[in-house]
């Protein structure tokens, strides 16, 4: 769904997955010149690193922050985002719905999107 949503635009999706901190980061500092945009859902990590808010803040690209749950209705370690303040929007509790969401808001936010109807 993602990709086909991506691909009405001329865009693609490349998706990347990491149970480790340092993979992340990894992969935002390898996107920085090959992507026009960047949506993450960094789970547990979003509660807890400063390291990947530093390497999305060096990101030049519109960032979309995704949460399958909506993180205010669980336990209040989990209210804060240290991403939020880098993404220029945030998607809570739309399940997986919420990452085709993120790539339409992404389209929205580049510099050569057209209205869409």
């Amino acid at each position: 769904m993602c990709a086909d949503t991506a691909a009405e635009a001329g865009l693609g999706v490349r998706c990347i997955q990491s149970n480790h901190e340092g993979g992340l980061i990894d992969a935002v500092h390898e996107a920085r010149h090959s992507t026009v945009g960047a949506i993450i859902n960094a789970g547990a990590y979003t509660h807890t690193s400063l390291a990947l808010h530093d390497a999305l803040k060096s990101y030049d690209h519109p960032i979309i922050e995704v949460h399958l749950s909506n993180p205010h209705a669980r336990e209040a370690v989990r209210h804060h985002s240290y991403l939020s303040p880098v993404a220029a929007a945030v998607i809570a509790g739309a399940g997986g719905k919420g990452y085709v969401h993120a790539v339409e808001i992404l389209i929205d936010q580049l510099p050569t999107a057209k209205a869409r109807p």
